[in-house]
């Protein structure tokens, strides 16, 4: 090794000065560099004879030296003396940072896409760092993962040890490559430690843990974080004092242990306040509300989530940590009901993971979207964003068991046992695998109630709004019988009154003697009593179908039927403007046609057919009126071309539309809208409405 290792500062200046300006000027440009490679230092500087230099240096014996691969290298300690002088000579970090991305590209150019990582994570490029990372996995060994990380930390690049590489580094690499590291960190470990290399030892412990947190094993993780905090504690280092902390908190939140867990994140907002580590700072608060809004303790969450915001917005870095502050404010408006801004803010954080390809990014901003949606009863919606979230968490055990606790508490809500049964079984398989008590526990001593299919209990659900449905303990019911069809279909449309038997033989049988319709009434009455319930013993004990003399009344209070649901969404009468919101949205899911439209010649079903079509326009307009914001319109424009996509014709809501756009200065927007306005009710319909449109587009200084 060489006799300049051990030497002090003034020893480094001395030799530094002992150079021609010529040697100075390229010890200082070339410090950038993690290995002094010729070829692309040569690039770099632009020059020819950079290989000529090392190689004089290094005959010198005192500035460089060669590694057993014979890659020429600064020592570290002279590499941070001139790099300091670089980092003088330009500046402003920012012009650093683009000298570390000019590299970069020399690197991707030359196809060293390790090295070019290293340079884009250094110029803080976030995103060109994940896209090498991603070239990589599929082209090297785990073991050269290995060495760029071992490379990263042995640098002492300060750029390498800024204050968000550790978390971003670990959460680039997939975790089925960082797995097959394990054995290998831990020998790296024991040899910082036999060095008594303890800073390493500490930045090596926290990375170690970090994967085992990811891969799920909490304990393991938990347990390595409390040893890389005794270190940092020892050696006073700032960063990984409040990483650890960090770290014991999440596994602390997936125990379910919040209080305690709050007690390590009000550490590490110490410490990062204290040492004025803004973005850890930053971190923290979000965690810290993110823990209270998991607690209900809105109140609390609030105060650090506003921090957080205001830090985040004065922070021009745009790195994978955005993901988690989006979904934080998904989570705080989706408490706050107010289920838009939380789907918009949850959608804000999926592009963001979705751009770096971040999985656990990816999946927690689906799981957010899941969430909203199971608020708001879209079961289907739902459940299609954790079907992909369970999909990018394939290496994540623990968070696919939040998935699967999710997906068993929709299979409950819609009633299907078998599914959430099979559910239940692989989460608890999982959790006792990996003993994530939070889940056990969940399970066992607050085990969902599972519909039991006994003789006689029975879950009847009809759907009348597009698609006709009878499912009866999750099973379709089929009427063959057209006679026993119409009568459920009458008495639906009257349900809950008391029909009498003359009115419902009339709507029937029309056409049919007197002799036979009262034998076909009882038959059709009898077959769809039984379709119903199949182990009904007598009609008169019919659930469903009650009977008092000559009346009979469907009971549509004992079971679901859509239609119902509908209209109770409706008419719920709430000062609260996001209930208000949330109930128009679970109204407008469950409209997904025309009530029984596949029956258009049905005439006793037409009226009731016109009023909730009536009614279902209706919400799409107060939905487009809620959503209409000042700030963003592309909600409120998507509601209203819905309405006028299931109609057409409606020559209010076009004014509406259309003034609304022209306040907004959307006037391409409004001149489109209105040639439409033309063409159906003016060309179609003949009814002239170019004066209400030329006194409209006047108003806004705009000719049509």
């Amino acid at each position: 090794m060489l006799k300049l290792i051990n030497q002090n500062l003034s020893h480094f200046n001395d030799i530094f000065h002992s150079q021609s300006e010529q040697i100075q000027s390229f010890l200082v440009h070339s410090s950038i560099l993690t290995e002094l490679h010729p070829s692309a230092i040569n690039k770099y500087l632009k020059i020819n004879d950079s290989e000529e230099i090392l190689e004089t240096l290094f005959a010198d014996g005192q500035i460089v030296y060669k590694d057993k691969e014979h890659f020429y290298h600064y020592p570290q300690p002279l590499r941070e003396f001139l790099y300091s002088k670089l980092t003088k000579k330009m500046k402003y970090a920012k012009n650093i940072n683009k000298e570390h991305i000019k590299l970069a590209h020399i690197y991707e150019e030359m196809s060293l896409y390790l090295p070019a990582f290293v340079h884009y994570v250094a110029g803080k490029d976030y995103f060109q760092a994940t896209r090498m990372i991603r070239i990589t996995e599929s082209r090297y060994n785990p073991s050269d993962f290995l060495t760029l990380l071992t490379r990263c930390l042995e640098s002492g690049n300060a750029n390498l040890f800024s204050h968000d590489f550790d978390v971003f580094l670990i959460r680039c690499i997939p975790l089925s490559i960082l797995e097959q590291l394990i054995p290998t960190m831990r020998n790296d470990i024991n040899k910082y430690k036999k060095n008594n290399q303890l800073s390493l030892v500490a930045h090596s412990q926290y990375r170690l843990a970090t994967i085992f947190i990811y891969k799920g094993d909490i304990h393991e993780a938990k347990q390595i974080y409390r040893d890389s905090l005794e270190v940092s504690m020892q050696i006073n280092l700032h960063d990984k004092m409040i990483l650890n902390h960090l770290g014991i908190a999440e596994t602390l939140i997936f125990s379910g242990n919040y209080d305690e867990a709050i007690y390590y994140v009000k550490k590490a907002l110490f410490y990062s306040e204290k040492f004025q580590y803004h973005y850890y700072q930053t971190y923290s608060l979000w965690l810290l509300s993110a823990i209270y809004l998991e607690k209900n303790n809105f109140k609390e969450a609030e105060p650090f989530l506003k921090q957080a915001i205001e830090l985040r917005q004065q922070s021009d870095e745009d790195d994978t940590g955005k993901t988690f502050s989006y979904c934080s404010m998904s989570k705080y408006l989706r408490y706050k009901q107010d289920y838009v801004q939380s789907i918009k803010w949850a959608e804000k954080a999926l592009r963001h993971a979705l751009h770096y390809g971040n999985d656990l990014d990816v999946g927690e901003a689906y799981v957010e979207l899941s969430k909203n949606y199971m608020r708001l009863e879209q079961w289907e919606q739902a459940e299609s964003y954790l079907n992909n979230a369970y999909s990018v968490y394939k290496h994540f055990s623990y968070y696919r068991c939040v998935v699967l606790y999710l997906q068993l508490k929709i299979s409950l809500n819609k009633k299907d046992s078998v599914k959430a049964e099979k559910l239940r079984k692989r989460l608890l398989k999982i959790s006792q695998e990996n003993n994530y008590r939070i889940f056990i526990e969940k399970l066992h001593d607050k085990k969902p109630k599972l519909v039991v299919n006994q003789e006689n209990t029975v879950s009847l659900r009809i759907e009348t709004l597009g698609q006709f449905k009878i499912l009866l303990n999750d099973k379709p019911v089929n009427l063959t019988r057209s006679s026993s069809l119409q009568l459920l279909q009458i008495l639906i449309t009257c349900r809950n009154q008391n029909l009498n038997k003359d009115f419902l033989l009339d709507l029937l049988f029309p056409n049919h003697s007197l002799d036979s319709i009262n034998k076909n009434f009882y038959v059709a009455l009898s077959t769809l009593r039984k379709a119903l319930e199949p182990n009904i013993k007598s009609g008169r004990l019919s659930t469903y179908i009650t009977q008092s003399k000559n009346h009979y009344r469907f009971n549509s209070t004992l079971l679901y039927l859509d239609v119902d649901k509908f209209t109770h969404f409706i008419h719920d009468k709430t000062d609260s403007l996001a209930t208000r919101t949330k109930n128009l949205l679970k109204a407008e899911s469950l409209y997904k046609g025309d009530y029984f439209e596949e029956y258009p010649y049905a005439d006793f079903l037409e009226v009731e057919r016109k009023k909730l079509r009536a009614q279902y326009l209706d919400v799409l307009k107060q939905v487009a009126h809620l959503y209409w914001n000042p700030n963003n319109y592309k909600l409120g424009i998507e509601y209203f071309e819905k309405l006028l996509a299931v109609d057409p014709y409606q020559d209010v809501v076009y004014l509406d539309y259309i003034e609304r756009l022209l306040k907004s200065n959307l006037f391409l927007q409004a001149k489109s809208v209105a040639e439409r306005y033309t063409k159906y009710i003016e060309k179609e319909l003949g009814f002239s409405v170019q004066n209400q449109l030329q006194q409209l587009f006047k108003q806004y200084s705009f000719a049509l």
